[in-house]
């Protein structure tokens, strides 16, 4: 199955709008609860840094693994630094620049990964991080951020 499935289930939608509820209301702010899902995210995003850095991936083009695996490291140190401030008592306004900032990571990797093909495991895990992802988004109002500028 190629790398722009696995991409499709983790980012079938810009990041930062699919996790909000359709009324366009924002989930009240629950410190417990996002805290407990930042922390989530973090372990899952984590893990599939784990499994890029194993090289383990079969034939992929080395400069979009490398990428790739750079891009994943990047949303790596993103989710922890969420998971982190969240837990030390940073609030939504606090945060909300990180996760801005988790949404480019996943478009960038969006963008490397749909020229590539990925395992069945990584794949589940890119979708379990989804799941989170989206439980996460309902309590952030950022918008989406446009696409990257092609120069041409």
């Amino acid at each position: 199955m190629s790398y722009r499935v696995a991409f499709a289930i983790l980012c079938s939608s810009t990041i930062l709008t699919a996790g909000q509820p359709a009324t366009g209301e924002l989930t009240p702010w629950d410190p417990v609860k996002v805290s407990e899902l930042a922390r989530k995210l973090a372990t899952e995003v984590s893990a599939i840094d784990r499994e890029m850095r194993s090289g383990q991936l079969g034939d992929q083009s080395r400069r979009d693994f490398f990428r790739l695996r750079e891009t994943v490291r990047r949303m790596r140190n993103e989710t922890r630094r969420l998971a982190d401030l969240i837990e030390a008592g940073s609030g939504h306004d606090e945060t909300v620049p990180i996760f801005e900032q988790l949404g480019v990571q996943v478009r960038d990797a969006r963008e490397i990964g749909s020229r590539m093909f990925i395992t069945t495991d990584l794949q589940a895990r890119f979708a379990a991080a989804r799941a989170v992802l989206d439980e996460l988004g309902k309590y952030y109002d950022a918008q989406p951020l446009p696409p990257p500028r092609r120069q041409g």
